[in-house]
């Protein structure tokens, strides 16, 4: 089956990319060529043959199945000129193998506006999605996502030979989203929705939510989960049964994904399921609170999410501990803070002597750790004997300290 020339399958009055002919003939020549995961074109072709999104509100179903773990989001971020990574990376996703004679833009379309911080987008018609031109014009990255379908088509055993080649071609590179799913779990949401009402749950996430939906149809389906997508948190997990069976996913995202994805790396194919649990169980245990004499670290499993782990232990991988330089003090500064001090200052709804004063206060209100830091510099960069840190008038006379910290606006 070949890839028709039409618009991506999506709900009604939503905007969607149409493929040209060229390009769906250039397709559908170079899938002819090559084997693939899973039919390439035929999945392509069910996507765009559907008017509508199917509904997936099904409520559970006995699928007679044993539990699966599946790759479900990948989104990769490489610090290198865009053109020169798609052209080595593109083709390894569409034919496993660098394609001659073609151009990886002659492969995806042009979307004409960008997203998630870049100028330029770019789709295929199975769902990877490239982004280009970092809106910040001093920064030199793209970034690629493939998610959902997508990853069923390419294949897990594709998408680690598409990081290898990344790892291998390009010096600076990081996974910023990654999530893994088991599904067909005998664990329902209700299941672990009442294990942690019931404090049964080992974990350090406090944050929960619990959601029900109802199809056209009537079947009520629902979803928990653990942890969310605030500023600083890096793992959710939920459990749901809309797909129509029950399915436990871990989403991971910045440093965390990044860490787990590249750890996945360098573990064989057949011990990614395992391997990935481990992760899972750093986050999450659900225990007997029967047992362990009232430690709950020392408490069993519960029997039920024994069965689900299996042999898994916890990976014990934590993140290295963030830089409490005073360089990450002054970049955060640089970047976050002294825009908006010399708008204030150049509209004149403050002047320099609040300025000193604030300053002033901040030094009073420093942390224990925050003085060591500022003692500790001063050793070994004495500042000048007649500097006078506490004295504002001191910090006017040296206007070249005045431009640092404003831009040059006053």
């Amino acid at each position: 089956m070949y890839i028709k020339s039409c618009a991506l399958g999506k709900s009604p009055g939503a905007s969607v990319p149409e493929f040209t002919k060229n390009t769906t003939e250039l397709l559908n020549t170079i899938i002819a060529e090559t084997q693939l995961a899973e039919p390439w074109s035929e999945i392509a072709a069910e996507g765009l043959n559907q008017a509508v999104v199917p509904n997936t509100n099904r409520g559970v179903e006995n699928t007679n199945k044993g539990i699966e773990f599946k790759c479900d989001w990948f989104s990769v971020t490489i610090h290198h000129c865009f053109d020169q990574v798609f052209t080595k990376l593109v083709p390894l996703l569409i034919s496993g193998s660098p394609i001659a004679d073609y151009h990886w833009s002659d492969l995806f379309h042009d979307i004409g506006h960008g997203g998630r911080g870049y100028k330029k987008l770019w789709v295929s018609p199975i769902g990877v999605t490239l982004y280009a031109e970092p809106i910040n014009k001093d920064q030199n990255h793209c970034h690629i996502e493939i998610k959902g379908k997508a990853l069923d088509t390419i294949g897990q055993g594709r998408l680690i030979e598409f990081a290898k080649t990344i790892d291998r071609e390009f010096e600076k590179w990081n996974v910023t989203r990654f999530d893994g799913a088991y599904d067909h779990s005998d664990i329902t949401p209700r299941m672990l929705k009442d294990a942690y009402d019931a404090r049964e749950i080992r974990t350090h996430c406090r944050t929960t939510k619990w959601i029900e939906s109802q199809a056209q149809n009537g079947v009520v389906s629902s979803t928990w989960y653990l942890g969310n997508r605030g500023e600083g948190t890096e793992r959710l997990m939920r459990c749901y049964d809309v797909r129509g069976y029950n399915r436990i996913e871990l989403e991971l995202r910045k440093s965390r994904a990044d860490m787990i994805f590249k750890d996945l790396l360098k573990t064989d194919l057949t011990l990614w399921p395992k391997r990935f649990m481990e992760h899972v169980r750093d986050f999450v245990d659900v225990i007997d609170t029967d047992t362990g004499s009232g430690n709950r670290s020392r408490a069993d499993l519960i029997s039920w999410w024994a069965d689900f782990v299996k042999d898994a232990e916890k990976a014990g991988m934590r993140l290295e501990t963030k830089d409490h330089s005073l360089d990450r003090s002054k970049n955060w500064l640089e970047h976050s803070v002294f825009t908006s001090i010399g708008m204030l200052l150049d509209s004149g709804k403050v002047d320099q002597d609040w300025l000193f004063r604030e300053i002033e206060k901040g030094r009073k209100k420093m942390s224990r750790r925050q003085q060591l830091l500022s003692d500790t510099f001063k050793i070994s960069n004495p500042p000048p004997e007649d500097f006078a840190y506490s004295d504002a008038a001191r910090f006017a006379a040296h206007s070249k300290h005045l431009d640092s910290l404003t831009g040059g606006l006053v």
